[in-house]
């Protein structure tokens, strides 16, 4: 406590000194050479026989120069200085204390031109015309309105390292029932239910039907815009959703409908609630599409 009050007592006897004197503050002033280059500035001096340093009584100067640096050194304000200047500034200004800023500042104005530039290349795709024009827009609007697929990452996760990765939004929030299963296409779909087939895929029922306890909610396959929502006569109450990659999903024989005509819905959200079963008949009707063509869902995921 005592050594740093008598460092401080002695800066203080210093600046006003300095002030007295008409001089620039050390902060003002050119920073000194580090003690390793002064004592080699010094030796330079001392064999050219420079004005500064004359020959004769140069090495008794360049001792006490030496001392007087290195005491600087010892002063923790003097460092953190010497060190801002060396980290901040470009070389040519850490000697002079004047000139252009140096790595830090260089880093911000090339991320500032090379924003400028992403920008204005943005801003004149969408001005001209033409395929290539018009394919380049879609790509930008897609990737600004389309949500990052989360739950294709955490399928390849699991699969790879056998867990859930909990920073992956669909592990960390999602309280679903529907289990989630994998296709070869390494892709993640949702189970809309869990429940007996009463009737499998053919060529003459492109769909499964099941029996499901009365009240179960039906999810959505995968993230989608939903493109119909009425009455059919083979399904009754229907919900169609159009999902990326040219697959479509069908959920029949609803008691009510989560959602309407148009709307946007994430993979494993509500589309709708159940009724109760008549004897054997199946309440629930189930199909997926692939480019039009019915694929066959238990192909893609397990049921039971």
């Amino acid at each position: 406590m005592e050594h740093k009050d008598k460092l401080k007592e002695r800066r203080q006897k210093k600046l006003e000194a300095l002030k007295q004197q008409g001089r620039r503050l050390p902060f003002e002033e050119e920073p000194p050479f580090p003690p390793y280059r002064q004592e080699n500035r010094v030796y330079a001096d001392f064999k050219s026989g420079s004005p500064t340093h004359p020959a004769g009584n140069s090495a008794q100067e360049s001792s006490q120069q030496i001392r007087e640096e290195l005491e600087k050194w010892s002063d923790p304000e003097y460092v953190w200085e010497q060190k801002y200047r060396r980290e901040f500034l470009s070389p040519s200004a850490y000697e002079t204390g004047e000139g252009p800023r140096g790595p830090f500042f260089r880093k911000q104005m090339i991320k500032l031109a090379i924003s400028t530039v992403l920008f204005a290349s943005i801003w004149g795709l969408f001005q001209m015309q033409g395929p290539w024009a018009e394919k380049g827009r879609e790509v930008i609007k897609t990737s600004l309105t389309q949500s990052f697929q989360f739950d294709v990452v955490a399928a390849w996760y699991q699969e790879k390292f056998d867990g859930a990765p909990s920073f992956l939004p669909t592990f960390r929030t999602s309280k679903q029932e529907a289990v989630k299963a994998i296709s070869q296409e390494k892709r993640t779909f949702y189970v809309p239910v869990k429940g007996k087939i009463q009737l499998p895929f053919t060529e003459e029922h492109p769909g499964l039907a099941f029996q499901v306890p009365s009240g179960k909610s039906v999810s959505a396959l995968d993230a989608g815009q939903v493109t119909y929502v009425g009455e059919k006569a083979e399904t009754g109450l229907t919900v169609i959703i159009c999902h990326s990659g040219g697959v479509e999903s069908t959920y029949g024989f609803l008691q009510k409908t989560a959602v309407e005509l148009n709307d946007w819905i994430k993979g494993g959200e509500n589309v709708g609630v159940l009724g109760e079963a008549e004897g054997e008949k199946p309440n629930f009707y189930f199909s997926m599409a692939k480019d039009g063509k019915p694929i066959n869902p238990s192909d893609v995921m397990k049921f039971d």
